[in-house]
């Protein structure tokens, strides 16, 4: 169970926080609308970019791409 002190979750607001998005379109779990819900949901979005013979363990069926994605936006904007 969470802290009592958590705030609770904030599901109908838009999130301030620099998101990263990946979406794989053989994904049978998520909806085809992630992308436009993602446009909604964030308001510092990194995406979605699609990623091509990805599924919902997108992790693991394209680990290099999906980790240099990461590397990539962790990094930051080039100084």
């Amino acid at each position: 169970p969470r802290p009592r002190s958590w705030p609770s979750p904030r599901l109908a607001e838009r999130s301030a926080v620099p998101t990263l998005a990946l979406w794989g379109p053989e994904d049978h779990v998520v909806q085809d609308t992630f992308p436009a819900q993602c446009e909604v949901a964030f308001e510092r979005l990194a995406g979605p970019f699609t990623v091509p013979g990805a599924g919902h363990f997108l992790p693991w069926e394209r680990a290099r791409l999906f980790n240099g994605a990461l590397e990539h936006f962790f990094k930051g904007p080039a100084s």
